[in-house]
């Protein structure tokens, strides 16, 4: 384990992990207690609206487009699509174009329209439990302090395991618990994963 002392001011630890399994499960419990404990120490509250790694999604609505013939097999509950329409007060049969200068997404379908039940259904993953950045970002957009605190409580180690993991808890599920959360749809979409990729938890 090595520290980086600041004069005055308690260590932060910075520990070194194996490339093992849960490899990628240390690093993001690592930066999420690095994150909170510097604003701590230095009095700082995390921005609301802070961007997601690289540019944002575009999505820009389009009408009188013809339906995409693109079409993938793939199994998704109709509810969880509904809700999604819901939340944000879509009817489903909108036409969408989506672009995007962010690097390493490339399961989207970008440049040409395509509605938003076929985006939903056959492009990202609703079922995965939450992973830790997708809750922290929940709670970036959560504007109600003590709903922002609770989002920001599920990720600590132990409680993440077990309040989320466990019970197969999705993103989805979160942002409609917290209505104060305004996350816009562009970035909801941005953090969903892949159909066809689940994420790498380890318990």
């Amino acid at each position: 384990m090595k520290s980086l002392r600041v004069k005055g001011l308690k260590d932060f630890q910075f520990e070194e992990a194996d490339a093992s399994g849960e490899f990628e499960k240390q690093v993001e419990v690592w930066k999420t207690q690095l994150l909170m404990d510097a604003c701590k120490v230095f009095g700082l509250t995390l921005n609301k609206h802070r961007e997601a790694e690289g540019k944002e999604l575009r999505v820009q609505f389009i009408h009188n487009s013809k339906d995409s013939s693109f079409s993938m097999k793939y199994d998704v509950v109709q509810s969880n699509i509904n809700r999604i329409l819901r939340r944000f007060q879509f009817n489903g049969d909108e036409q969408v174009v989506i672009s995007t200068s962010r690097k390493g997404v490339s399961h989207l379908p970008f440049n040409y329209p395509v509605s938003l039940h076929e985006l939903l259904s056959q492009y990202v993953n609703l079922e995965a439990p939450a992973s830790r950045k997708q809750i922290l970002e929940l709670a970036a957009y959560t504007v109600c302090p003590p709903h922002k605190y609770e989002l920001e409580a599920l990720v600590h180690e132990g409680v993440y395991e077990k309040h989320i993991v466990e019970n197969q808890v999705t993103m989805l599920d979160l942002f409609e618990k917290y209505e104060a959360c305004e996350m816009p749809f562009e970035h909801f979409l941005a953090l969903l994963l892949p159909l066809n990729k689940l994420p790498r938890i380890t318990t």
